[in-house]
């Protein structure tokens, strides 16, 4: 028996098949030639300058299905296998699929790797999350990074390593990453108030980030009442990003979903609320999410502004103001900085510098340290908060310390390190003093160079004192005579 088939012809629709996952050597690429009839389509490859390949693809016999009655429609593929090498580079490879007399092409090329850092939250034990041995469940959530490539740790009490359990980072519609990870421990733990740390790196943002959690910690910010604040954006954050952040936090809320509303008004105009975006925070004994507003830094200077919150907990409209505090009178920060001890340095292990800011008014300050015009990690110095104190003249200023933290190596090697402030009472909001061995042996030199002219200027009076004495004896001593 003969079947013939009244199907008519149709070309191909030609797609690229990328891997999402990390390139492997070698990486496979391919297309897939679809919905074309009659069975029957060869592959060609070509690279960026657009030259045949001819090894390294392997093609798959077409495979056909029927749509309904006797038409049917088959699809193949081809593969193609390139060095991770020349796939990192983003070099462009076509795959043409010819059928009949129609040809199509497709170009396959990595896609550029968008960098995201993650937003971490740490979740405390749930009264219901108790296992069977009497255990608790914490866990960390790490949101929206990427690429998928992420370090956790968790630590007791800021020391002792956990053993954790973490899940495959997934990929969420944003092409961004989500991974979940956790740890069990002993009730008697938790009860005893030790701190549990979640450390999150991701290594491609440069991101680093210790989220901390405890008993005592969520008992104090348990409480029965939906909580509403407006959080002032800090100078350093306004420098960064050259824009006001206002950021208006709804906490302790037993489900989001009773949420109505965040707006951010300037104050004097409610009928027209700035643009807010509203953003998932922290879990800390109760949901939390953020209503966020830019607004220009004169605005920010000069005008007020108020947060209005509707929930379906709350018994009416909850409206919270936020401006920038005349914080008293305005002083510019002096700024030193110290270099290791000797007996530190002796011992060949750690060298601390250390910079001292102090005079400052208001207390909004940053501190950060750089080498060779990049910054430091912030894990490698620790700052204090802004701590108020009294000046000579009886006005209030502030005074910071940051010690920076280095291998012993480095220090004596020579390279040098500068600590840089921010203030807003700065000529550009900026200041910088950098330090290294050269630069402290000078100025030891020159305090050595000063002793001296000081210890000849007072020898040589001292001489001339003498002199004077003995010139005065011998006279008297001829007038006596």
């Amino acid at each position: 028996m003969v079947t013939v088939t009244t199907a008519s012809e149709q070309a191909p629709s030609l797609f690229p098949l990328i891997s999402c996952g990390e390139s492997k050597d070698p990486v496979i690429i391919g297309c897939l030639a679809k919905d074309f009839f009659p069975a029957s389509v060869s592959f060609n490859w070509k690279d960026e300058s657009n030259s045949s390949i001819n090894s390294g693809f392997k093609n798959f016999k077409p495979v056909s299905r029927t749509v309904s009655g006797d038409q049917s429609y088959a699809s193949a593929s081809s593969q193609l296998q390139v060095t991770s090498d020349s796939w990192n580079q983003n070099k462009p490879f076509y795959c043409e699929a010819t059928h009949k007399s129609n040809i199509k092409s497709v170009k396959l090329q990595k896609r550029e790797t968008v960098v995201k850092a993650p937003i971490v939250s740490i979740n405390p034990p749930l009264q219901e999350s108790t296992t069977v041995n009497g255990d608790v469940i914490i866990v960390c959530v790490l949101n929206g990074f990427s690429p998928n490539v992420i370090e956790v740790r968790w630590l007791k009490n800021h020391n002792n390593s956990i053993e954790s359990t973490i899940g495959e980072p997934v990929a969420d519609k944003n092409g961004s990453f989500r991974a979940t990870t956790f740890i069990s421990v002993p009730q008697s733990e938790w009860d005893r108030n030790s701190i549990f740390s979640c450390e999150v790196k991701h290594p491609a943002s440069n991101f680093y980030e210790m989220k901390n959690t405890s008993k005592s910690e969520v008992c104090i910010t348990q409480s029965s009442a939906i909580q509403v604040v407006a959080i002032p954006p800090s100078f350093e954050s306004i420098f960064n990003d050259k824009k006001v952040k206002l950021t208006c936090r709804v906490s302790n809320m037993p489900s989001p979903d009773g949420l109505v509303s965040i707006k951010w008004f300037q104050k004097g105009n409610p009928d027209k609320p700035l643009d807010t975006k509203q953003e998932d925070g922290d879990y800390a004994g109760g949901y939390i999410v953020n209503g966020v507003a830019e607004v220009c830094a004169d605005e920010w200077n000069t005008e007020k502004f108020e947060c209005k919150v509707k929930h379906n907990e709350l018994a009416e409209l909850k409206v919270v103001p936020l401006y920038k505090t005349n914080g008293g009178d305005l002083m510019t920060p002096e700024v030193f900085v110290y270099p290791p001890q000797q007996d530190e340095l002796s011992q060949k292990e750690t060298a601390t510098v250390t910079c001292l800011v102090k005079g400052f008014n208001p207390k909004d300050a940053f501190v950060k340290w750089t080498y060779m015009e990049d910054p430091l990690d912030s894990h490698m110095y620790i700052n204090t908060e802004a701590i108020k104190e009294t000046s000579s003249t009886g006005k209030t200023t502030h005074f910071i310390y940051s010690k920076l933290t280095l291998p012993a190596k480095d220090w004596t090697d020579g390279k040098s390190y500068t600590c840089v402030v921010g203030h807003e009472s700065l000529p550009l909001q900026l200041i910088q003093k950098t330090i290294d061995k050269y630069t402290v042996r000078a100025v030891y030199m020159d305090e050595e160079e000063d002793a001296d002219n000081i210890w000849a200027t007072a020898s040589t009076f001292i001489v001339l004192f003498l002199l004077s004495l003995f010139y005065s004896a011998t006279v008297t001593l001829f007038k006596v005579k």
